[in-house]
């Protein structure tokens, strides 16, 4: 597999436990005001995470499972039908003013914390 075993890390093997971290990677990010997306996919989809991005930001679908059908149907023209699974979150804010702040101060890093106030 080219790059690695990817979904190790999301999964964990504590058996590797020289050559692969259980510890899952995370992070904190603000959204733009305009939304963002999370996209999980099953490992029979190849696409890089940059052709993924390019879907989603063509805006080429109107719900989260036609962005969703878009990313499998895009994978299935590039190689052999495999499990090939995708989930998407959209986070759409254009139609409300959205106010999403990240505490400072005594807030582990381990857990996030953070919240929003819409305005409709």
């Amino acid at each position: 597999w080219p790059g690695g075993v990817k979904i190790s890390r999301a999964v964990g093997d504590v058996d590797c436990g020289q050559l692969i971290s259980a510890e899952p990677a995370h992070a904190q990010v603000a959204l733009p005001k305009g939304g963002g997306a999370v996209v999980l996919c099953s490992s029979g989809v190849t696409l890089s995470p940059r052709k993924v991005a390019r879907i989603i930001r063509s805006r080429q679908y109107e719900s989260a499972t036609e962005a969703a059908q878009l990313i499998v149907t895009e994978s299935k023209a590039s190689k052999h039908e495999v499990d090939m699974t995708a989930l998407v979150v959209l986070f759409r804010f254009e139609e409300a003013e959205v106010d999403c702040q990240v505490p400072t101060g005594l807030v582990s890093r381990d857990e996030p914390t953070w919240w929003c106030q819409v305005d409709r």
